[in-house]
């Protein structure tokens, strides 16, 4: 049987943590539904380099850059809402009062057979309301469509008014499956009235994601002048302006103080090197880790030989091959610490919303993880100092620990399947 799925919210491919999420999703997808036309609807179309179909979110018809387009704002309810309706009630939609740019969304939306939400860490009170709405209105449009709904694992909340809690009822308890990738978004959900049986926790589907080689990592540091037999110890970091992103944040320098502080530890006490790769690259400034990276940087002159910011993005699966061969890693972006426990190495995540935390807790790690919002030079270094200490140990234990988080990490696609089959032999 042929199955069209409509891919909501994947952000973009200028986040190697996103692209790496969105592999594994549509994998999952393809494997449980062999004969499967997947349509992605991106944030940032642009970005794509992939086969797929895709068409833009929502996002990219309200938006011009980063500044809200009021009128396509509040035309963009009927616009989609009439074809919705139309279709329901007479099996044909009427495009009158639609953009030809939302025509061809919706037109996939009502091709779809089933809609699934990918894995991320979207829906949560951003400070900014309409983008709260856009993202759920993109879910509660499919919903309306009387489309089965799924919700890949995903970190959900915190929500900081009561309507946000409410719309997040009204989605959620009609979603197929609702899949959260840690504890805290459960409860989340259940401050919201989410049934606890509607609730399914399983780990982040990028610890599935199968990078690079061994080998390919180890050219590419050579490639940068890293002999990799000799020029160790490696410290791998992700620094991220995260006062850039949240205006609430105001302890960026006190952040970007503690970073350096563990790059001059790392370098004096244990004559290492350092690497500050991007993990982000866009679509906005604020989303430009190098940025970042060049600014801490130019602050240690003195480190010039030893520390080195990397300028050219690298692909999700030769990054997670390189973090593979860090003796240590300190991840402010999430995807960077599941990159370098998944290859065996030790990380410590500084954690800018809760899905650091929820994510070391299901891999057993949250001793580790410090809060940016705690984060100074004292605590950080002498995490640093108290994880090398252990290094071995906690080798052993990701040896031990992480293929069965793999393996379980692999199981939404299995039950988005499931579902969908017992759906289809109830309606048929």
């Amino acid at each position: 049987m042929s199955i069209n799925t409509l891919l909501l919210n994947v952000h973009s491919d200028r986040n190697a943590g996103d692209l790496a999420l969105s592999r594994v999703t549509i994998h999952q997808l393809e494997t449980n539904f062999p004969d499967n036309q997947i349509t992605l609807s991106m944030n940032d179309p642009n970005s794509y380099k992939g086969e797929l179909p895709t068409i833009g979110s929502f996002f990219t018809w309200v938006l011009k850059g980063e500044t809200w387009n009021l009128f396509r704002l509040a035309w963009l309810g009927p616009a989609t809402l009439i074809p919705v309706l139309t279709w329901r009630l007479s099996g044909r939609p009427w495009f009158g009062v639609t953009p030809k740019k939302l025509q061809d969304i919706m037109r996939v939306y009502l091709n779809a057979d089933l809609v699934v939400s990918t894995a991320g860490g979207f829906f949560r009170s951003t400070g900014k309301g309409l983008t709260f709405l856009i993202t759920a209105y993109s879910m509660v449009l499919a919903l309306l469509a009387g489309k089965p709904l799924y919700i890949f694992p995903q970190s959900i909340g915190p929500f900081n008014s009561w309507w946000e809690r409410q719309l997040a009822h009204c989605l959620y308890t009609r979603a197929r499956i609702v899949m959260v990738r840690e504890p805290i978004s459960i409860e989340n959900l259940l401050a919201c009235g989410i049934p606890k049986d509607k609730c399914l926790l399983l780990p982040d589907v990028a610890f599935g994601f199968k990078g690079a080689t061994k080998e390919a990592a180890q050219q590419w540091l050579e490639s940068q002048n890293i002999d990799c037999s000799n020029d160790r110890p490696l410290l791998g970091m992700t620094i991220m302006d995260w006062g850039a992103s949240n205006p609430n944040f105001r302890r960026q320098d006190t952040y970007e103080d503690a970073m350096i502080a563990a790059i001059r530890i790392f370098v004096y006490k244990y004559r290492g090197k350092v690497l500050l790769l991007p993990q982000t690259w866009g679509p906005s400034k604020a989303d430009d880790d190098r940025i970042v990276a060049r600014r801490v940087a130019k602050r240690i002159p003195e480190l010039y030989n030893s520390v080195m910011v990397i300028e050219e993005p690298l692909s999700p699966d030769l990054l997670q091959a390189v973090f593979g061969e860090m003796d240590l890693t300190i991840g402010t972006r999430m995807h960077s610490n599941i990159f370098s426990v998944t290859r065996g190495v030790p990380a410590i995540p500084i954690g800018y919303l809760h899905k650091s935390l929820g994510i070391a807790q299901i891999a057993g790690l949250d001793e580790w993880v410090i809060d940016i919002e705690q984060v100074d030079a004292k605590i950080l270094t002498e995490k640093v100092v108290m994880i090398w200490s252990q290094r071995d140990r906690l080798r052993a234990y990701l040896k031990k620990s992480i293929p069965n988080i793999i393996k379980e990490s692999g199981r939404a696609g299995k039950l988005v399947a499931q579902d969908f089959a017992l759906l289809f032999e109830t309606t048929f």
